[in-house]
């Protein structure tokens, strides 16, 4: 707790009555210097200040938190609970730590609507939201990302009922043929989107006797239709390495990637278009399902990053990746961040220019994933550009391919540094030690292990976190139980309070002698060469 002082005058002037304390000390104090005594001078512990010097003697750059609960889309009796930290001082919170880096954080967290100048977390599609998560401590998190993951009514509301609305069928080449068109965005005549809407996507029985020309009824149709559990649920983990769907040679399988993303395409432009007025555009963003969400983000990151080119002469098509090289650029950030120990190795392959080595976004379909830019919200993120790094470091020799988002308790020796995941336990750990960087979900440069391989991927076997019980009044109350002063009152006691000063014997770093693992799992049942199981030590 810091303080100002100023001079008081005479020790004649000082009072410990209640009265003569708020006369005296009203308008006595000055936000200059800091107070290296408690009581402050001219003050004994059996004063009393009024509100207005106990805010500037004892709030002053003292520690509070916020609390703040948001329903959830679609479900007014489901809720989500947010809490941030800071000071009266510092108003800019630090969203994403002081070591990350921004060409990969920004494609963590997404929000449907235009982001605006001052993004919230309750905003984002991904929840809890990645916008606060890390802290500005390599493998530590914020009070924000504390409180979403602790066991809240999170549960996201069910599907719509069944209804007359269903898609048509279309093939997969007049699919590509209208994501190909829209890229520039919808038709400008409302009769020719209307007329398309309903008889090349939508079937809709009452669509001659009762038409929908009113923008707000073919968003409420097109939400129906998505929020059906026969499309792909892209907010399962193991959905959101996208490429692996519309790069499949199963036909039958981009059907089912590429109709649902088209939907999503047509009412994500119809959210964003002139004619929808703003009044609908925000009462659709609140109410829309988690599910349809999610389909929005796909498209708004399809409608970004891809663009479909079509061959006039035996009409097939082709994927551009419009922001290649901005990718190329975050991974080769993300790499020097890192500290990589073969960066030469990697710089040569990020370069492209020998003609004879494989396409980066060929080298696998996360890597494919990373450079089209098609990268859904969420934890995935820091995997697929891992992946990526990976894959242009041919000195890995596919020894660390077993890295998988399924298992984030994941780590890896590579040379003679370690890296690790930020939920592994290690990492959480190894993250106080000099020179250790927190880059996109990674810790790392770590110490090197005698334990492992040059080159090793692991698991490290911990207990599952445990699960801190709130309520919804706990957290709309943190502010006020948080508070320096404690409960509000006329006057408050000099005696209450006392100064908490730094402890000068303690050592701000640790220093580990050896890193150690114990093998647990069992090599000889090991299948499809999954990384084995270990006891950090």
């Amino acid at each position: 707790m810091s303080s100002s002082s100023c001079d008081l005058g005479s020790p004649s002037a000082l009072s410990d009555s209640p009265s003569d304390s708020a006369s005296s000390f009203g308008t006595g104090f000055e936000n200059t210097c800091e107070t290296v005594t408690w009581p402050p001078p001219g003050l004994t512990q059996s004063s009393e200040l009024i509100a207005c010097d106990a805010e500037v003697l004892i709030c002053k750059g003292a520690s509070t938190s916020e609390g703040y609960v948001s329903v959830m889309r679609n479900d007014p009796h489901q809720y989500r609970c947010f809490a941030f930290a800071g000071t009266p001082e510092r108003e800019k919170l630090e969203c994403h730590g002081n070591s990350s880096s921004e060409g990969i954080t920004e494609w963590m967290t997404l929000t449907l609507n235009d982001p605006p100048e001052k993004l919230r977390p309750w905003d984002t599609v991904e929840q809890p939201s990645m916008l606060l998560r890390f802290g500005t401590i390599p493998g530590t998190i914020t009070l924000n990302q504390w409180v979403g993951s602790c066991n809240l009514n999170t549960q996201a509301p069910g599907s719509l009922s069944k209804s007359a609305i269903e898609p048509r069928e279309i093939g997969l080449l007049s699919i590509l043929e209208r994501l190909s068109f829209v890229q520039c965005g919808l038709e400008d005549d409302s009769q020719t989107r209307y007329v398309f809407l309903y008889t090349h996507l939508i079937y809709d029985a009452e669509h001659y006797s009762k038409p929908k020309h009113n923008i707000e009824e073919q968003i409420a149709d097109l939400i129906m239709i998505l929020d059906h559990d026969r499309w792909i649920d892209f907010s399962q983990v193991e959905n959101q390495v996208v490429s692996g769907f519309f790069r499949t040679q199963d036909r039958q399988a981009a059907h089912a990637f590429f109709l649902p993303l088209l939907l999503g395409v047509e009412l994500y432009l119809r959210i964003r278009s002139d004619h929808c007025p703003e009044d609908v555009r925000q009462s659709v963003l609140l109410r829309i399902p988690q599910k349809v969400a999610w389909d929005i983000a796909l498209a708004r990151r399809w409608l970004e990053n891809i663009s479909v080119e079509k061959f006039q002469l035996d009409h097939s098509f082709r994927f551009l990746l419009r922001r290649k090289q901005r990718q190329i650029e975050a991974v080769r950030d993300f790499a020097w961040m890192l500290k990589w120990p073969n960066m030469a190795e990697v710089e040569y392959i990020l370069e492209e220019k020998d003609g004879d080595e494989v396409s980066i976004e060929d080298r696998s379909s996360k890597s494919m994933s990373w450079l089209s830019g098609l990268i859904l919200p969420g934890a995935s993120t820091a995997w697929l550009v891992m992946n990526t790094l990976i894959a242009c470091d041919r000195g890995t020799g596919g020894l660390l391919s077993g890295l998988e988002y399924m298992f984030p308790n994941s780590g890896f020796q590579y040379r003679a540094c370690t890296y690790y995941h930020v939920d592994c336990i290690v990492a959480k750990v190894m993250g106080a030690a000099k020179g250790v960087n927190h880059v996109g979900g990674w810790v790392g440069p770590c110490h090197y292990s005698p334990d492992l391989d040059r080159i090793q991927c692991i698991r490290v076997r911990q207990m599952a976190a445990l699960v801190q019980q709130l309520t919804k009044m706990e957290v709309k109350t943190m502010q006020s139980r948080s508070a320096p002063l404690g409960p509000e009152e006329d006057y408050y006691p000099v005696d209450d309070y006392e100064l908490v000063l730094p402890d000068t014997e303690a050592v701000d770093f640790a220093r580990i002698e050896k890193l150690s693992f114990l093998l647990w799992s069992d090599p000889e049942i090991c299948i499809n060469n999954e990384p084995l199981i270990y006891n950090a030590a």
